[in-house]
């Protein structure tokens, strides 16, 4: 086992420290969240568009979240964990694809290098 991992499960024996655990582990996953929920629509959105923008990536995650459950439960009970991998895997190549295209038409467009700029 991973030397890490002895120090939660030690952690998580001491009474009080379960909620040390807790709070690091719920620190680093809202850490990701609100990344993407507020640098990243200020940053890519036109100027007065950032909250729709936002709400737009907060409804997506939402609905995204409350189905992956049931749709990962379902190709693990019908297939197997490597069906869930090489879908998760067609995801990121498709996610790419998109993103280099839109990358590349932004190019074409402003002609100013990338479509990040504003």
């Amino acid at each position: 086992m991973h030397p890490l991992l002895w120090l939660v499960v030690a952690a998580l024996a001491i009474p009080g420290w379960q909620l040390v655990v807790a709070g690091i582990t719920l620190m680093l996953v809202s850490g990701n969240s609100a990344l993407l929920l507020s640098a990243v629509p200020i940053t890519l959105a036109a100027p007065g568009r950032a909250s729709s923008t936002a709400g737009t990536i907060t409804a997506i995650v939402n609905i995204g979240g409350g189905l992956a459950g049931v749709v990962i439960g379902g190709i693990v009970e019908r297939f197997d964990w490597s069906a869930v991998f090489v879908v998760w895997s067609a995801c990121s190549l498709i996610a790419m694809t998109l993103f280099w295209l839109s990358m590349t038409r932004g190019e074409e467009n402003s002609g100013q290098g990338s479509g990040l700029s504003r």
